[in-house]
């Protein structure tokens, strides 16, 4: 009873997510522009749900979030033939999403800011003086420098 409320929210929230998808890519008046914009919503959703629960496991942020579209994509197998659910990009959509809530937080992420503050400070520390150029920056090895050609 205590989980209630947060039970309801997921729900509710699979069933938004999967009529948001639907009604952009199925509907008799979906053009081109909604087929796109199903496919920014399907993908930038699952990296919003990545970048703010990080600390969820795969399997985890996958039941919670995906489950209605896991629901959704074998209902459509069922119902919908396979060339009108790829023609009306509602597969693409469906397992662009769910891959995303699986292998999303292994996306390349921004370094944060203390991160990059960081960086630089070690950065600074080993750097050397690069203001003057050595004799062996331009010379392949083995190489005597032009001084010692000239002279040689």
């Amino acid at each position: 009873m205590k989980h209630l409320p947060q039970l309801l929210a997921i729900v509710l929230f699979n069933l938004i997510w999967m009529m948001g998808i639907g009604v952009l890519t199925l509907d008799s008046f979906a053009t081109f522009y909604t087929k796109v914009c199903a496919l920014i919503f399907s993908i930038l959703l699952p990296l919003a749900i990545n970048s703010y629960w990080p600390s969820l496991s795969r399997g985890e942020r996958s039941l919670r979030f995906g489950g209605g579209l896991a629901a959704y994509f074998f209902l459509c197998m069922v119902t919908i033939p396979l060339t009108d659910s790829f023609s009306s990009m509602l597969l693409p959509c469906l397992i662009i999403s769910m891959g995303l809530l699986l292998w999303g937080v292994r996306l390349p992420a921004f370094p944060t800011e203390k991160e990059a503050d960081e960086d630089d400070r070690l950065d600074l520390r080993n750097t050397e003086d690069l203001s003057t150029p050595k004799a062996s920056d331009n010379m392949l090895e083995g190489e005597l420098p032009l001084r010692e050609k000239v002279l040689s």
